[in-house]
């Protein structure tokens, strides 16, 4: 029994999804107490949810708001367990009811679900509850699959349980040609009007290729990965090898049941999903109209016969195993917004393409819209008011002097944007009313009451309020700026497909020769064996470079099909999730290395620092932190750096952070264990160059 429930300021429900026994159990209670009639089959009513679970609502928001203190787990005597978290003014509650899910997964669980809201929608969180049912059930559909794409991911793939991104290891031939590839396809698209400033090869969840301009921010590791989250869910990929190389773990695990409880929705009020939300097309090569993120993509019959056309014309020599269907013909394109990170702003808007080249491999564009940089500007706007918004504001941004002078000058630039649109007059009213505001609430000595605040530990209502409208004023600018469709002519529309199916069918015969390998290499990426002569009694590893969020680990795989085989290495994948997820509790609180034995082998940890020049450095400040639900990762927020900054001074950055997880036989002694894993960072030394220092025995 599983299910995830947002609820908005107004304890209204925002997003809902539940497993079958979860709808069984909340409308046989709503059947009980009268608030609705028989039978209990019948799809979840978001008024009944409301109702059965506001006991729950109204303690969470009466303990956080008037003593400080809110829920963070409850669980009842028949081992329901709820998980609660707090995202501005949306409570977020999990649910599990058959002792599958453990407390820190759910919260996980939520974190990514939160950042899956922000990667797709922004700011703009009002999306997700649409007054129309077939858009609201079409968006909560999509986030569902998303996050169950996720669950699946986490409990199978190493680069998402330690959330990092794994390069795939190919000779620097292919990699040179695939990086060819790419920026023969990134100079295409910049003939069309969206520009293209980023061009991302994926293989399955690894990242064979990146080509970007040399002006454009990097991407931030953590959009990468939401990335692959979206295009594993948009073109699943399936290999018969899959069972063998990542095992599942016995816990936690997801529901069995896949189709989401907005998909059943859906077909129960007879509303179907458009392709561009949930699943896409795969008999046509062009994707049916479908709104996305609020913008509207349309397809043209007369493309379509083009795509038809070039496809087979173009791929004449490939074989049709190298794709999904006994046609040869590949799902549809996807475009779509969204919201990637640059710095300290979380929501700046791009347009990103998604064009399946074969079976598990996929080209991503990232394309800049115009103006980006007024987004990046009210958008951090935006985050300021949200922060000083917050319960305990002063924990995450700063002192009164700095929140002053942020917000005057953050308003000040916004609203001169007038003057560089245009057609200024639409946009002179709302920039003139958030600049009246501003002055208005600065004039009533604002610095002053924030001041007070910070030994009140909140703000006054007649602050909040105003401060509360300004940030509505705000957040309708950024909404009518950069969330509202513009409008696209016909023939635009056409040249960017004709522009997507050429790339798309050279690249499926440039890469043709080498598909099959490529896929196979993303199931079996990095092989033991060179280690194993030097390093005796290793078994696998994983070494995380935390500075850039990069993954290097060798495959769990047995050339065995005998059963006592797969078991015993299912049995190390499930240990294996267990050790990490028990050393990700004690991070926070300052344990830093661990050795725990488990079954036949020892699973060792270690996480250590070095200055630029590759010296271990010695933690000044142990971290002891009090802040709830702060789980490590960098999908929801970036920990490791959170936790450089607080360990270290000023004064000693840069700092490179290193994890590296081992697994030993438990014939190994440990002192000699510990010498193998500082051999092991030296022999990785040798063909990465990410660290210069060996492995600090702690």
């Amino acid at each position: 029994m599983k299910g995830v429930v947002v609820y908005d300021k107004s304890n209204d429900v925002a997003f809902m999804e539940t497993d079958d026994q979860l709808r069984l159990h909340i409308n046989a209670q709503a059947v009980a107490r009268g608030l609705m009639q028989p039978p209990v089959e019948q799809p979840l009513n978001r008024d009944v949810v409301m109702q059965v679970l506001s006991p729950f609502m109204t303690s969470e928001r009466f303990l956080n708001y008037s003593l400080k203190s809110a829920y963070r787990s409850v669980q009842t005597e028949d081992g329901q367990l709820f998980v609660f978290m707090q995202f501005s003014e949306y409570i977020y509650i999990a649910i599990n009811g058959d002792g599958t899910e453990t407390e820190n997964y759910l919260t996980r669980k939520l974190s990514v679900l939160n950042r899956i809201f922000h990667f797709t929608f922004g700011p703009i969180l009002s999306e997700l509850k649409s007054d129309n049912l077939s858009k609201r059930l079409e968006r909560w559909n999509f986030i569902a699959q998303i996050l169950n794409t996720w669950c699946r991911l986490y409990n199978t793939e190493e680069s998402f349980l330690l959330e990092a991104v794994e390069r795939l290891q190919v000779n620097p031939d292919l990699n040179c040609k695939c990086i060819g590839f790419l920026e023969n396809a990134f100079l295409t698209m910049k003939s069309v009007d969206e520009e293209a400033i980023h061009s991302m090869l994926f293989v399955n969840s690894k990242l064979l290729s990146l080509f970007s301009d040399s002006l454009a921010p990097a991407v931030d590791i953590s959009d990468t990965l939401m990335i692959i989250l979206i295009i594993r869910t948009l073109f699943p990929s399936f290999s018969p090898n899959s069972d063998t190389s990542h095992p599942a773990p016995e816990t936690p695990r997801t529901s069995e049941n896949q189709s989401t409880s907005a998909t059943r929705m859906l077909r129960e009020n007879n509303l179907e999903s458009p392709s561009q939300f949930g699943s896409t097309s795969r008999t046509k090569g062009v994707a049916a109209g479908g709104e996305v993120s609020g913008r509207t993509i349309e397809g043209s019959d007369d493309v379509s016969e083009l795509h038809d056309s070039l496809s087979s014309a173009e791929a004449g020599n490939a074989k049709d195993e190298m794709f999904w269907t006994p046609e040869a013909r590949l799902p549809a394109f996807d475009k779509r917004v969204v919201f990637l990170r640059r710095g300290p702003v979380s929501h700046v808007p791009h347009i990103m393409h998604c064009v399946p080249i074969s079976e598990a491999i996929v080209l991503v564009f990232i394309c800049k819209i115009s103006r980006v940089e007024d987004s990046v500007a009210i958008a951090r706007l935006l985050e300021i008011l949200g922060c000083v918004l917050a319960v305990h504001w002063t924990e995450n941004i700063g002192s009164a002097a700095t929140v002053s002078k942020l917000l005057d000058s953050s308003v000040k630039a916004i609203v001169n944007m007038a003057q560089y649109y245009g057609n200024p007059e639409t946009l002179l009213e709302p920039l003139q009313a958030i600049g009246d505001r501003w002055k208005e609430i600065y004039s009533a000595s604002f610095a002053e009451q924030l001041e007070e605040s910070e030994t009140a530990g909140e703000l006054n209502q007649r602050t909040r309020f105003e401060l509360q409208q300004m940030y509505n004023q705000v957040l309708d600018l950024f909404y009518r700026l950069f969330f509202v469709p513009r409008s696209v002519s016909t023939e635009e529309k056409n040249k960017m497909m004709i522009n997507l199916i050429g790339i798309q069918g050279r690249l499926r015969l440039s890469i043709g020769d080498y598909a099959k390998f490529l896929v196979v290499k993303s199931l079996n990426n990095f092989t033991l064996t060179s280690y194993l002569e030097k390093i005796p009694g290793l078994v696998h590893f994983l070494y995380v470079d935390r500075t850039e969020n990069h993954l290097t680990t060798t495959s769990l795989a047995i050339g065995s099909d005998r059963k006592s085989d797969k078991m015993e290495l299912l049995a190390i994948k499930r240990n294996l999730w267990k050790v990490v997820d028990q050393m990700q509790s004690y991070l926070p609180q300052g344990y830093l290395s661990a050795t725990i034995l488990k079954g036949n082998y020892y699973y060792n940890y270690s996480l250590w620092f070095e200055n630029s020049m590759g010296k271990a450095l010695t933690i000044q400040t142990p971290l002891r932190t009090t802040q709830k639900f702060l789980l490590p990762g960098i999908i929801s927020h970036n920990f490791y750096r959170m936790m450089m900054s607080k360990c270290f001074s000023k004064d000693d950055h840069p700092i490179r952070c290193y994890e590296l997880i081992t697994v030993h036989t438990s014939n190994m002694p440990k002192s000699l264990m510990h010498e193998q894993c500082q051999k092991l960072v030296k022999l990785l030394l040798q063909t990465s160059s990410v660290s210069s220092s060996p492995l600090p025995l702690m």
